[in-house]
């Protein structure tokens, strides 16, 4: 490894790192990568990327090799409440994708090493602060130093707190675990299936033409009662409430905790990106899409304070947390006003069934444009989901 400084080190090599360094890279900004496991991982995911996931990809160059990787356009969502559906089908020339977590990572990383970005894996870094003169990164190939650091190391990871930045524990945090269901025929499905019961949230998205990815969100108290023998037992009653025929792949199961904690965006030289700075859950493609766009809100920062005088770049510095906000707040609104809409019976009277579809369509359609404020659905959707946002 070079001795040269570097102005920005990114710990952890998923979405929301690699697409930092690829932004960076792009305004000129020298970068690095670091990241203790090798890529592509497999790991917990809804494999949903919503269009405006597709766009930020697209403004990285990689619209056609996304557009070339396995995947099933979905068009609409399906939400079933006990052996009844209800079905809302977006516009046809508007939808997102069901797309492997793992062709995406491989995806970025393949960028980020084909423009020369170095990328260090399978070593684990350790990082200390070197005053107001930013921080060294020693691995096993040696020591650089950087300017500022971007974590982009998952939720769970307790590297951030090590170097001072604060974790706000949340009030409710649940565990999510994955698995892809393998069809013995092709499906020809083009929805998300969501469930939802007092007890068990499900998410379906078809990944390929004979696999679906299952996602399940629950308490962590539930979940602690799942053991390792009752969990094929409660996919198979997930699938049969969903109306999926299909076996669970459980060897490949994999489990998460959502939503313990919450960091700040920004804290003394250090940018917090992905499920690092805050989780969503991945109702029609929301986690892959913030970690997206996250990485860039702080690479376009950073790009910002690189080039100005260092007062000028604390003051930039300290409105980045607002602007991150900002940034996710239309993300974190769909996902609560989707689980609000399904979850209790209102919801389910006013925005989850058709009877009117012109509101549900309207929020649906937020994850992928501004919805239209020239009509009242689109008025009211955008007043619901920026009120959600700021739960």
């Amino acid at each position: 490894m070079s001795n040269d400084g570097l102005s920005v080190a990114i710990i952890g090599a998923s979405l929301a790192g690699t697409s930092a360094a690829l932004h960076l890279a792009q305004a000129g900004v020298s970068v690095a990568i670091f990241d203790k496991s090798d890529f592509p991982r497999r790991k917990a995911c809804g494999e949903g990327l919503s269009v405006q996931g597709m766009e930020e990809l697209g403004e990285l160059g990689l619209g056609e090799r996304l557009a070339s990787l396995t995947h099933v356009p979905f068009y609409g969502f399906r939400f079933f409440e006990r052996r009844k559906h209800s079905e809302i089908i977006l516009q046809p020339h508007i939808h997102g994708i069901g797309v492997r977590r793992y062709a995406l990572d491989a995806l970025l990383t393949d960028e980020c090493r084909r423009r020369k970005i170095p990328v260090h894996l399978g070593e684990e870094p350790h990082i200390l602060r070197r005053g107001d003169s930013g921080f060294d990164v020693l691995t096993d190939s040696g020591r650089v130093h950087a300017t500022y650091l971007i974590f982009a190391t998952g939720a769970i990871s307790s590297l951030p707190q090590s170097l001072g930045v604060p974790a706000f524990p949340r009030a409710q945090s649940r565990c999510g675990l994955s698995v892809p269901l393998l069809h013995a025929t092709p499906h020809n499905r083009s929805t998300v299936d969501i469930f939802v019961d007092s007890k068990i949230q499900a998410c379906s998205t078809p990944v390929d033409p004979h696999t679906t990815t299952l996602s399940l969100f629950c308490s962590n108290e539930t979940a602690h009662r799942l053991t390792p023998a009752q969990r094929p037992l409660l996919l198979a009653e997930v699938c049969d409430r969903l109306q999926i025929t299909a076996e669970p792949s459980a060897s490949t199961l994999t489990v998460s905790g959502i939503g313990r904690v919450h960091r700040p965006a920004y804290h003394r030289s250090i940018f917090i990106v992905g499920d690092a700075f805050r989780q969503l859950d991945p109702i029609g493609g929301m986690g892959m899409t913030q970690a997206l766009v996250s990485g860039r809100v702080a690479a376009q920062t950073i790009a910002e304070m690189v080039s100005t005088s260092p007062v000028r770049g604390e003051i930039i510095a300290s409105k980045h947390h607002d602007r991150m906000q900002r940034a996710v707040r239309r993300l974190i609104g769909y996902t609560a006003l989707s689980y609000w809409s399904l979850s209790t019976q209102l919801g389910r009277r006013t925005l989850g069934t058709q009877k009117v579809g012109g509101l549900a369509r309207e929020v649906l359609l937020s994850m992928h444009r501004p919805s239209t404020l020239t009509t009242p659905y689109g008025l009211l959707s955008n007043l619901l989901i920026e009120s959600a946002g700021l739960w």
